[in-house]
């Protein structure tokens, strides 16, 4: 929510009818009154993209992230996010959060502060992944983040949480 009391809320649906799910947003005014049209955040339209999830600063600038695949993550999933300017136009590319590709990343959570300045959090599935004898794989599961800063540029490095 910005100082103004406007807010974002997304979600993922089938709607697009690209054969998969894709992520979809709508900003809101402080009254509850829709601001614009509904607007579809991913780019990359191929197999699932969902479970967003949304942040805004002060000035109603905001991040949506969400799980899925796409062209920066070519093994079992990627965490990806897309930035945006207080009127809904995006600030840049969507762009993938995490560095590490083997194995699936997902179950991520975005949080901006005041300024725009934002961390993503999700879990990794390693590559330590061993047959459970019941069909199925028992992998070590890491938490990692990335922080930003308000121009989109990475903080640091991903670390392990």
């Amino acid at each position: 929510m910005d100082n103004s009391g406007n807010f974002i809320i997304s979600w993922h649906s089938s709607q697009g009818g690209s054969g998969g799910y894709g992520v979809y947003a709508q900003r809101y005014n402080s009254d509850g009154t829709t601001n614009g049209s509904e607007f579809r955040v991913n780019s990359y339209t191929t197999s699932h993209q969902s479970s967003p999830e949304v942040a805004m600063d002060n000035d109603g600038d905001f991040v949506v992230t969400w799980s899925g695949f796409g062209t920066g993550d070519i093994s079992n999933g990627g965490v990806f996010a897309q930035r945006y300017k207080s009127d809904g136009v995006p600030n840049g590319s969507e762009f993938c959060v995490n560095t590490y590709t083997t194995g699936g990343q997902g179950g991520q959570s975005v949080s901006m502060d005041n300024n725009g300045n934002f961390v993503v959090t999700w879990q990794s599935y390693e590559e330590n992944c061993v047959n459970n004898g019941y069909g199925g794989f028992n992998c070590d599961l890491g938490i990692y983040a990335q922080r930003y800063k308000s121009d989109g540029s990475q903080n640091g490095s991903e670390f392990r949480v």
